[in-house]
């Protein structure tokens, strides 16, 4: 038991003589850290600065939002003023024609200078233009009739009227054939061989023929 003690109390006994010495050496450190300049540990601790990082990416640019809604319609300008409605000027009055001048010839002279041209074609009134001519001949179709006192004979010639005969026979040679109520002229439009006419022209009669003797 006494052993116990004894060495309980050397135990404390060097507890107290190392926490003095342990004591007596942190003092002396903490006067030594309030001596020191501490400029070079800083440097020492913190190292020379470090170079510029790159500069990083751009983001992603962010999808367009939804259009808005559309304003309200502005307000309609004023009506313009309507434009005044000029008349142009009348032109001038043409002048008047003048006044026409009819035949100076008499009825008779002018019979007279129809009797006195040529009996060929281009010089002869057509048939169709003579008042009744073409009723007259009509209503005698048949034979031979004389007219005005000797003047005209006509005559009928034998043959079939249908538009496609051309061969015609007469009693008597014809001065010229009224076909239709035109004129036609020998060997212009037919051709007469002692009493036989043929239609040379393409246009043999439809409705009627006739001498003019």
């Amino acid at each position: 038991m006494a052993s116990k003690e004894k060495l309980n109390t050397l135990i404390e006994e060097v507890k107290s003589a190392v926490l003095e010495e342990v004591l007596a050496e942190v003092e002396k450190m903490f006067e030594e850290f309030a001596n020191s300049d501490f400029s070079d540990l800083r440097s020492n601790l913190l190292g020379d600065k470090g170079d510029q990082g790159e500069v990083g990416l751009q983001g992603i640019q962010g999808i367009k939002g939804d259009l808005g809604p559309q304003g309200p319609k502005g307000d309609t300008g004023p009506k313009g003023e309507k434009g005044d409605f000029v008349v142009g000027a009348q032109g001038p009055k043409g002048e008047k024609g003048d006044a026409g001048v009819g035949s100076p010839d008499t009825g008779e002279q002018i019979v007279g200078k129809i009797n006195a041209l040529e009996a060929i074609e281009g010089k002869q009134i057509d048939a169709s233009h003579i008042k009744n001519l073409i009723s007259l001949i009509k209503k005698h179709s048949e034979g031979a009739i004389r007219l005005g006192g000797g003047g005209i004979t006509l005559e009928t010639p034998t043959g079939t009227v249908n538009g496609v005969n051309t061969i015609f026979d007469v009693t008597m040679s014809p001065k010229y054939l009224i076909v239709d109520g035109m004129s036609k002229f020998q060997d212009v439009h037919y051709t007469l061989a002692g009493s036989r006419i043929t239609i040379t022209d393409g246009a043999p009669p439809v409705t009627f023929i006739r001498a003019i003797v």
